[in-house]
C-alpha cells in the first residue's frame, strides 16, 4: 500500500487595533488540512464451493479540514464569540463497488459565545467524559462556572449517528422482519426527531485539593430508550506527594455498575514514581437498547495492578507494571510489563526504548518484545527503527510466532516543511507478508503580531 499525505498543520494569524485608549485587540485563526491518497488491490476469500472473486483496485482520496476563530467580538462584548467547524470528505477513484464514489461528512459546526463564567454553544458538538462517554449532538449547550469553584452545564439536540448506521435495514440486524425482507432500502428510513439526547453536569472544584462531579446522560433512538447513564467523577490531592482519582458509570435501566476505575499515584521523589490502578467494566451496558447485540451479554471484566518508574539518571528510565485480570465465567488472566528508555540529556538525537512483556488471558497468551531506536544523523535528517516480535503459547493458523518491522526517514527541507518516508513489513497469522509505505509532506506556517 502506498499512502501520500499533504497536511497542512495550524497555521495562526493574530491581528490587531491600533487604538491607543485601549488594549491591543486580538483574534486568532486555525486552519488545518490533511489530505490522504492510498492505493492498494484486495481479493477476498474465496465464495462458495470455491467460486471465484473478483480483485478490487481501490484508490480512496480523504480530506479532513478544520477551520477555528476564537476571541471575535460583537458590540459590547469584546473577545467574546468562537467558532469552530470540522469536516471530512472521501471520493474514490478506484474501481470499487464496495464504497459510494463521494462520501463526507461534518463533524463539527458549532459557534460559542462566552461572557465571564457563562458560554452557550449552538450547533454541531460533542460531550466527552462522564456519564456519556462519547456522543455527538446538533443542539445547544450551557453552563456557567462561579468564582466560588462550583459550575453547572446542560445540553440538549438530536444525536448524529455513525455513517454505517444509517445503511438501509441496519436497524433490522438481527430481527425476524429481515429474513422476510428481500429489499430492506424499501423501508422507510427511521425518523431522525426520534433520535435525541439530554444531560447535564454539576461539579465543584477546589484548587490544589479536591474536586467532584455529577453527570446525567439520557439517549433515545426512534423514541426508544438507548442509554441512561449517571457517572460520578472525583480527585483528591492528600498530598504534595499522593493524589486519588476515581470515576464511575451506572447504567440505571439495569441498575448495574458500567465502569468503575481508581488510580493512586505515589511519587516522594524526582527519581520515583508508584501506582496502583483498578478496573471494572461491562462492556454490553454501552451498547444501545435498540441494537441487536446488546442482547449478547458479555463478562463482566475485572483488573487491578500497580507500576513502577525508576530514574537512577537524568538519562536512563527503568519501569515495570503488573496486572491481574479477572472474568466472570473465564479463567483468570494478566500481564507483565518491563521497559527500559535511555536518552541522552541536553539532546535530542538519540533515543532507545525497549520493552518485554508476557500476556496471559482465559484461553491463550504470548511473550512480546520490542525495541526502538531513534537517531538523528544530521541536523536536518532524521531516522526511527522499530522491532515488534510477538511468541505465542498455542500456534495460531500454524504461526507459532509473528514479528513487523518498521522505520522512517524525516528531513527538514526547510524551517516550515517536512518530508517523511516510512516503511514496515510484517509476517502475522493473519498475513504471510504485508508490507506497506508512506510518504508524506507536511507544510506548517504561523505568524504571529504584536506591539
Amino acid at each position: 500500500m502506498v499512502l501520500l499525505t499533504l497536511t497542512q498543520l495550524p497555521a495562526r494569524a493574530w491581528a490587531e487595533s491600533s487604538s491607543k485608549a485601549t488594549l491591543p485587540d486580538r483574534y486568532a485563526l486555525d486552519v488545518r488540512s490533511d489530505t490522504y491518497l492510498e492505493l492498494y488491490r484486495r481479493a477476498l476469500l474465496p465464495g462458495p464451493g470455491g467460486a471465484l472473486v473478483t480483485t478490487e483496485t481501490h484508490a480512496p482520496l480523504h480530506e479532513y479540514a478544520s477551520f477555528a476563530a476564537r476571541g471575535l467580538d460583537l458590540p459590547g462584548a469584546p473577545d467574546s464569540v468562537d467558532v469552530e467547524l470540522s469536516a471530512w470528505g472521501r471520493a474514490e477513484l478506484g474501481n470499487s463497488q464496495e464504497f459510494q464514489p463521494v462520501d463526507g461528512d461534518l463533524r463539527v459546526a458549532n459557534v460559542r459565545y462566552r461572557k465571564r463564567g457563562l458560554f452557550v454553544e449552538v450547533g454541531r458538538q460533542t460531550r466527552v467524559g462522564g456519564a456519556a462517554r462519547f456522543a455527538r449532538l446538533d443542539g445547544v449547550s450551557a453552563g456557567n462556572t462561579w468564582d466560588n469553584g462550583f459550575a453547572v452545564q446542560a445540553y440538549a439536540g438530536f444525536s448524529v449517528r455513525q455513517l454505517a448506521f444509517q445503511r438501509p435495514g441496519y436497524r433490522l440486524l438481527g430481527a425476524a422482519p429481515e429474513a422476510l425482507l428481500r429489499n430492506p432500502e424499501l423501508l422507510e428510513p427511521a425518523d431522525p426527531k426520534g433520535n435525541w439526547l439530554l444531560g447535564a453536569q454539576l461539579s465543584y472544584e477546589k484548587p490544589a485539593s479536591w474536586g467532584v462531579a455529577a453527570t446525567v446522560h439520557e439517549q433515545r433512538e426512534g423514541g426508544e430508550l438507548a442509554r441512561r447513564n449517571v457517572g460520578l467523577d472525583t480527585h483528591f490531592e492528600l498530598s504534595s506527594k499522593l493524589s486519588l482519582l476515581a470515576a464511575t458509570v451506572v447504567d440505571l435501566d439495569s441498575a448495574s455498575v458500567a465502569d468503575a476505575r481508581a488510580f493512586l499515584d505515589y511519587a516522594p521523589s524526582q527519581r520515583f514514581d508508584v501506582g496502583a490502578e483498578y478496573l471494572h467494566t461491562e462492556p454490553s451496558l454501552f451498547l444501545s437498547r435498540q441494537s441487536v447485540l446488546s442482547v449478547f451479554s458479555t463478562d463482566n471484566f475485572d483488573e487491578a495492578g500497580a507500576s513502577a518508574r525508576y530514574r537512577p539518571l537524568r538519562s536512563v528510565e527503568f519501569g515495570a507494571g503488573a496486572y491481574f485480570d479477572a472474568y466472570s465465567h473465564e479463567d483468570p488472566g494478566g500481564r507483565l510489563e518491563a521497559r527500559a528508555r535511555f536518552k541522552p540529556v541536553g539532546t535530542d538525537r538519540t533515543l532507545v526504548m525497549l520493552t518485554l512483556s508476557r500476556v496471559r488471558n482465559s484461553e491463550t497468551g504470548y511473550q512480546a518484545l520490542r525495541a526502538a531506536l531513534r537517531q538523528r544523523l544530521l541536523d536536518p535528517l532524521v531516522a526511527t527503527a522499530e522491532t515488534y516480535l510477538y511468541f505465542y503459547d498455542h500456534p495460531i493458523h500454524g504461526y507459532e510466532s509473528s514479528s513487523v518491522y518498521a522505520g522512517t526517514l524525516e528531513w527538514q527541507v526547510l524551517s516550515e516543511l517536512r518530508c517523511l518516508w516510512g516503511a514496515s513489513v510484517a509476517r502475522t497469522p493473519n498475513a504471510g507478508l504485508d508490507t506497506q509505505t508512506m510518504l508524506r509532506i507536511s507544510y506548517e506556517r504561523g505568524r504571529r503580531s504584536t506591539r
